[in-house]
């Protein structure tokens, strides 16, 4: 909640400035560090598309190199229950989304697009699933099925019956996926 609320003071601050000063503000308050010409064409880019100031700030300041300039420690590990990840707000939500699921903070783009998508009304399961789904998750190897993880999510109270099944559809797709991958590969010749 404290990143929410830095990165609503920062834009305000910056709400004023012409759209290449915001740009350089925008990196010098959030990473301490000048916004190199590819990152302004980026930002200037999503400017003119329609991303709102407060979102660029958000995603920029979510970013691992923020968080290395402020001194904040790494990340945790290990995932929050579903619950709690449901509940974080918008910004924490895909931060948290794209660490577990994809291994990094989000990029410029992908925090903007994920914001306008749960503003719009996308809901936050949804999110979880195409980015779970998408082959950058694959390559990062988190799409293997946790069957104690999955239990571990579904028997936590808070969670509700939806939201159980759910996650016992996900398990199953990816299992069954699983299954037709073992079963369709060709036998090895013996030596």
């Amino acid at each position: 909640m404290e990143a929410v609320h830095r990165s609503f003071r920062i834009a305000s601050d910056l709400a004023s400035l012409e759209p290449n000063a915001f740009a350089e503000a925008l990196f010098s308050r959030t990473k301490g560090e000048a916004i190199d010409p590819a990152g302004l064409r980026e930002v200037l880019e999503l400017l003119e598309l329609g991303a709102a100031r407060e979102d660029l700030v958000l995603a920029v300041d979510l970013s691992d190199a923020a968080r290395k300039w402020r001194g904040e420690d790494e990340p945790a590990d290990r995932p929050p229950p579903l619950q709690a990840l449901l509940q974080l707000p918008e910004a924490e939500f895909i931060a948290v989304a794209f660490r577990h699921l994809l291994g990094r903070a989000p990029d410029l783009q992908g925090a903007v697009a994920y914001l306008r998508q749960l503003r719009s009304g996308r809901s936050r399961l949804a999110i979880l699933t195409a980015l779970r789904n998408s082959t950058e998750s694959r390559v990062f190897g988190r799409t293997q099925t946790r069957p104690w993880r999955v239990m571990e999510m579904c028997l936590t109270p808070s969670v509700s019956l939806a939201q159980r099944a759910w996650l016992l559809l996900v398990a199953l797709g990816h299992g069954l996926r699983s299954l037709r991958r073992r079963h369709a590969r060709p036998n090895s010749p013996v030596a």
